[in-house]
């Protein structure tokens, strides 16, 4: 069951608030330079939301999810960090946004990508499931089942 601990967010939400300003001075004042996209100064407002995003994302429990990470908290807010970045930049260069569109869109994307990405990693992460892939895959490649039965546990 999904549950938000909402007194632990509103350190994700002052962070937001603080680190906005600074983003839309960089988006003003940018010097040319020779940086991909995400590295530029204009791009700062994207990651402060993408930090926001991930430090939210932190506070999203999921039983599931946190019994099989030791630092679940720690790893959603990387997740959500990177992946909130990744998905603007792919936004940005598919679509030609503004950037600042793609600042509150890596809040969002950052928010609900680190629990998606985390529990599909998760739910891969079973052996039992991935023992049934490779044996469904290798059995209608060369017809011979080598599934374990009930003899061979």
């Amino acid at each position: 069951m999904l549950k938000i601990k909402i007194r632990r967010l509103w350190w994700a939400c002052a962070a937001i608030v603080v680190l906005y300003p600074i983003s839309a001075w960089a988006v003003e004042n940018t010097p040319i330079l020779m940086l991909p996209a995400p590295f530029l100064l204009e791009w700062s407002g994207v990651w402060a939301f993408a930090i926001g995003g991930g430090a939210g994302s932190a506070f999203l429990k999921m039983r599931e999810i946190d019994d099989r990470y030791h630092y679940s908290a720690l790893a959603k807010f990387v997740i959500g960090v990177f992946s909130g970045v990744a998905i603007s930049l792919l936004v940005k260069t598919l679509l030609n946004t503004s950037i600042e569109l793609l600042t509150f869109f890596a809040l969002f994307a950052s928010l609900f990508s680190a629990p998606i990405v985390a529990g599909t990693m998760a739910w891969l992460s079973k052996q039992r499931r991935i023992d049934k892939a490779l044996d469904g895959y290798y059995k209608q490649k060369t017809g011979i089942d080598v599934s374990l039965d009930k003899d061979d546990e």
